[in-house]
C-alpha cells in the first residue's frame, strides 16, 4: 500500500530528497516546482531561499576559537604549590580515617564474642580511646584541608581577577562598549531609588532623634534625684496655686486658667463639671504626666517638680472610670504598682479587705483564690 506525504517546510535541508518541491510566495501563488537539483539550477526564488539559509562558518568574525593549554592552568597555581600540596596530603589523611574507623567498629563488635570479661573491658576501652583520637585527628585534618585550599584559592582568585581586569582595560573600545551600556543601565535603575534613599535617611534621622531625645518628665532619668518623703510623714495635702495649663497639641487654648484649690488631708474632694472642663487634666497634672505652664502644684507643701517622679507615682493610687485588669492572676493585679519591692501575702490580703473584695476572693475554689486569672 503506497503513501503520499505532503511536507510543509521552513528549513530547506529537510526536503532535499522530496520528489516534488513547490515554492510559494504571498497570496498562495506557486512560482516554482521541481526537484531540489532542478530548482537550484533555475537560480530562482528557491535558490535565493537556499542561499539565505546557508551559513558560512567564516562569516562571523567574533566566533574565535578559545583554548587554553594545560601548562597555563598549572602555572596559574604554582605560587601556592606548598598550600596545595599540604591541603592534598591533609585531605588524604582525613579520608583515611573513615576506613580505619570501620575497622575499629568491627573490632568492637568482635569483643562481644570475647569470653574473658576483664580482657573485653580492657580492649573496649583501648578501642574507644583510639576511636576518640581518630575523630580528633580527622577534625584536625579536615580543618587543615579547608584552611590550605581556602588560602590557595583566595590568592589564585585575586590574581585572576586583577589579571582579567587589566586585560579588560587593554581591550578595544568596541569590546567594552556593551559593558559600559549595561553599567549605565544599572546606574539608571539605581538612581530611580534615590528618592527612597532620601526618605530612608530622613526616617533614620527622626528615629535617632527620638531615641536621643531627653524627656522633661522622665521617670527613668538617672538625673531625677528629687525629694523622697518618708511615708510616715506624708499627710496627703494637695494644693493647686494659680495653675495655667494647655495641652501641647493645642497650646493656644487654656484648659486650666488660674486654677487654685486645696484638698485637705484624709478628706474626699470631688471634681464636678461637664466633659472637657479639665477634671481629668487635674489628675494628669497630679501624676505629672504634664507640667503646668504657670503656677505650681504642692503635696504637703512640696512642689511636685521637686519630688522624685517614680516615688511620687508609686504613692498615688488611681481608679479609672472603666477599670481594666491585666492578664495576670488576682494577686499580681493587686501588687502590680509595687515595682520597688516584693509584696507579701499579708499586705495583699490587707489591701483586699480595705477594698471589700477579700471575702469574694476567698469564696472562690481553694486551689485558686488569689491565683485565679482575671483580666483581658
Amino acid at each position: 500500500m503506497g503513501r503520499t506525504t505532503i511536507v510543509v517546510a521552513h528549513r530547506l535541508s529537510t526536503i532535499r530528497n522530496a520528489d516534488l518541491i513547490l515554492t510559494m510566495k504571498t497570496h498562495s501563488d506557486i512560482v516554482e516546482m521541481g526537484t531540489h537539483s532542478q530548482l537550484i539550477l533555475k537560480k530562482g526564488h528557491y535558490f535565493q531561499l537556499a542561499q539565505a539559509q546557508q551559513q558560512d562558518p567564516n562569516s562571523d568574525t567574533h566566533d574565535e576559537e578559545i583554548f587554553c593549554d594545560n601548562q597555563s592552568v598549572q602555572e596559574a597555581g604554582e605560587p601556592e604549590w606548598v598550600y596545595i600540596l599540604f591541603g592534598t596530603f591533609a585531605s588524604m589523611l582525613a579520608g583515611a580515617t573513615a576506613p580505619v574507623v570501620g575497622i575499629i567498629f568491627s573490632s568492637l563488635y568482635h569483643q562481644y564474642a570475647n569470653t574473658d570479661l576483664a580482657n573485653q573491658v580492657r580492649q573496649t576501652r583501648n578501642l574507644a580511646v583510639i576511636m576518640i583520637c581518630l575523630h580528633i585527628a580527622g577534625g584536625i585534618f579536615t580543618w587543615a584541608t579547608t584552611w590550605a585550599f581556602a588560602i590557595s584559592g583566595e590568592r589564585l582568585t585575586r590574581r585572576m581577577r586583577l589579571a582579567a581586569f587589566a586585560a579588560v582595560l587593554r581591550q578595544e573600545v568596541g569590546c567594552v562598549f556593551i559593558v559600559i551600556t549595561f553599567a549605565a543601565t544599572a546606574f539608571g535603575q539605581s538612581t530611580a531609588m534615590m528618592p527612597e534613599y532620601s526618605k530612608a535617611r530622613t526616617a533614620a534621622i527622626r528615629i535617632f532623634a527620638l531615641i536621643e531625645r531627653r524627656s522633661a518628665i522622665d521617670p527613668d532619668n538617672d538625673d531625677n534625684n528629687g525629694v523622697i518623703l518618708p511615708l510616715d510623714n506624708i499627710e496627703g495635702a494637695v494644693e493647686f496655686k494659680n495653675v495655667h495649663f494647655s495641652y501641647p497639641t493645642r497650646s493656644k487654648k487654656l484648659v486650666l486658667k488660674n486654677c487654685s484649690f486645696k484638698c485637705a488631708p484624709l478628706s474626699s474632694t470631688a471634681l464636678v463639671g461637664k466633659s472637657g472642663h479639665g477634671k481629668s487634666t487635674v489628675i494628669s497634672l497630679l501624676l505629672r504626666f504634664y507640667d503646668p505652664q504657670q503656677g505650681s502644684i504642692l503635696l504637703d507643701g512640696y512642689d511636685l517638680r521637686s519630688l522624685n517622679l517614680r516615688w511620687l507615682r508609686s504613692i498615688i493610687g488611681i481608679v479609672q472610670q472603666e477599670p481594666v485588669l491585666f492578664d495576670f492572676n488576682i494577686r499580681d493585679n493587686i501588687a502590680y504598682g509595687m515595682l520597688d519591692r516584693t509584696v507579701t501575702d499579708e499586705e495583699i490580703h490587707h489591701v483586699a479587705k480595705l477594698a471589700n473584695i477579700h471575702d469574694t476572693i476567698i469564696s472562690m475554689p481553694k486551689v485558686s483564690c488569689y491565683n485565679s486569672f482575671a483580666g483581658e
